[in-house]
């Protein structure tokens, strides 16, 4: 996973919180190799195993090797080197 730190609106993306959090206090990973008939919805299942999740969105189109993509947002991460560690 790759970690980035950015502003994530919550237009079509699924939200544990509404969209009521807070862009400053969050910290998004992009990640890819996303099964076929996963969501948004199911990956804020699985990703919320490691910390809480302000959002997840899944790009509709495909990378150049044609895999499917998205991002993760979660809240309030302490460590975010420990965190992507332990989501590779």
């Amino acid at each position: 996973m790759m970690r980035e730190r950015e502003n994530m609106g919550s237009r079509g993306r699924a939200t544990k919180d509404g969209g009521q959090g807070y862009a400053n206090d969050s910290s998004s990973f992009f990640f890819t190799n996303i099964p076929q008939g996963v969501g948004e919805k199911d990956m804020v299942k699985v990703f919320q195993k490691w910390a809480s999740v302000k959002d997840v969105f899944i790009s509709r189109r495909l990378n150049k090797w044609g895999r499917k993509f998205g991002f993760v947002s979660f809240f309030g991460v302490k460590d975010e080197g420990r965190l992507e560690r332990e989501l590779d």
